[in-house]
């Protein structure tokens, strides 16, 4: 989410990262609150990766958005297979 060194590949990989672990976390999370009675210790820890899963997400979001990188990884991603396309003709 900050300054990387990695490259292109490095940066779309973190990309990848964190929006599947923020889709399965909440997914899992409002299956937990669904499946459990009120207030149990399961239901607890629903609750829990829920919060915890729509706080990273927003902080996640600003910051991508704030830095312009949201897109970012998708252009380079682009630009790369571009370059790919045209290096293999």
């Amino acid at each position: 989410m900050y300054a990387h060194t990695g490259g292109t590949y490095m940066i779309i990989g973190e990309t990848i990262f964190d929006i599947l672990y923020l889709l399965t976390v909440i997914t899992i999370g409002i299956k937990m609150l669904k499946n459990s009675p009120y207030k149990s210790q399961y239901w607890l820890f629903g609750l829990l990766a829920v919060i915890l899963g729509f706080g990273d997400a927003f902080i996640w979001f600003r910051v991508f958005m704030h830095y312009g990188m949201a897109v970012q990884p998708l252009i380079q991603l682009r630009l790369v297979l571009e370059k790919q396309l045209h290096q293999s003709r």
